[in-house]
């Protein structure tokens, strides 16, 4: 079961990710966190979205092995997702019996997912 994860696995290449010094991958890699974490606006998100299709194209993996690494997070997502959406106050959307969808529950639970992807 655990040989499925590969969620921070090594994966052997020769791209220019691979060859960078590690001390720069870690400080590359923290300033990318905190810029997920600071962006608030969909051109911050699209920003951060452009960036990581560009490093993952620039490490030269299979998508295939991408794809892996972020399909266990889609139980995640899915729930922070439905509780946002279900449990964040605001102007109503929708609204079926108990269930009510708001606006800012619908913002907050993209956002989240947006983050967590």
């Amino acid at each position: 079961m655990l040989n499925n994860i590969t969620i921070g696995q090594y994966f052997p290449g020769n791209s220019f990710l691979h060859r960078m010094d590690p001390r720069a991958k870690i400080i590359a890699t923290t300033i990318f966190v905190v810029a997920i974490f600071l962006a608030n606006s969909p051109l911050a998100y699209g920003l951060v979205g452009a960036f990581t299709i560009f490093a993952m194209l620039l490490s030269r993996l299979p998508l295939r092995l991408m794809w892996s690494a972020i399909k266990p997070l889609w139980i995640i997502i899915v729930f922070t997702m439905g509780i946002h959406i279900f449990t964040t106050p605001g102007n109503s959307v929708f609204q079926w019996g108990i269930i009510n969808i708001t606006d800012q529950g619908l913002a907050m639970g993209l956002q989240m997912a947006a983050r967590l992807i």
